[in-house]
Formats: C-alpha cells, sequence, structure tokens
C-alpha cells in the first residue's frame, strides 16, 4: 500500500434552512454553505428573474450539445427531399402504409 488515501466524508448545514447535507469534497457544493434544494430555489428565483439571460444560457448549451451531421447524411436527406418533390404520389403511398402499418401495431 504505497498510496492510501482516506475517505473523508464533509459534513455541513445549510444556512437557508438548517439542514445537513454532506457535499462531495472539491466540488462547488462543497464551496457553498447552502443544500442543493436552496440552490436549486435560488436558481428558479434567478431564472424568473433573468428570463433573457436564461434563454441565452439554454441556447449557448443547445448550441454545443448539437452534434455535427456528417456529409453523407446530410447529403442522403437531400436527395431524399428532392425525390420527394419529383414523386409527390409516391411519397404519399408510402406515408399512407406507413401510418396503417403502424396503426396496426399500436404505436
Amino acid at each position: 500500500m504505497a498510496k492510501f488515501y482516506k475517505d473523508i466524508k464533509v459534513i455541513k448545514w445549510c444556512r437557508k434552512c438548517t439542514v445537513e447535507f454532506r457535499p462531495i469534497r472539491y466540488t462547488w457544493q462543497n464551496q457553498r454553505l447552502i443544500c442543493t434544494k436552496c440552490v436549486a430555489k435560488e436558481i428558479t428565483v434567478w431564472r424568473k428573474k433573468n428570463p433573457d439571460k436564461w434563454r441565452e444560457i439554454v441556447r449557448r448549451y443547445r448550441k454545443k450539445a448539437r452534434s455535427k451531421r456528417l456529409p453523407w447524411v446530410v447529403n442522403a436527406y437531400l436527395s431524399w427531399k428532392r425525390w420527394v418533390a419529383n414523386n409527390p404520389q409516391k411519397r404519399k403511398d408510402i406515408a399512407k402504409r406507413s401510418y396503417h402499418k403502424n396503426k396496426s401495431l399500436g404505436t
């Protein structure tokens, strides 16, 4: 046992609701002196006060979360759209068959 680290449990009390909580060491929750439920309440109040800032945060998150589509996927979609534009009746028949098949399966 060259290196042995002691598992230390941090116990704190919330300054707002005086509930005991155990944050993980070296996290942002350990730096705050309020429990996660009170943090959630604070965030909710802030979101209601600053809707524009919140929308901006959500927009940035969604922009990062979106994966870039592969070129062949984009090309396949574009060619499919062209086919649909050229063959509206066939597309309608395919959609109708698919609808009835899914309806009979119960999905």
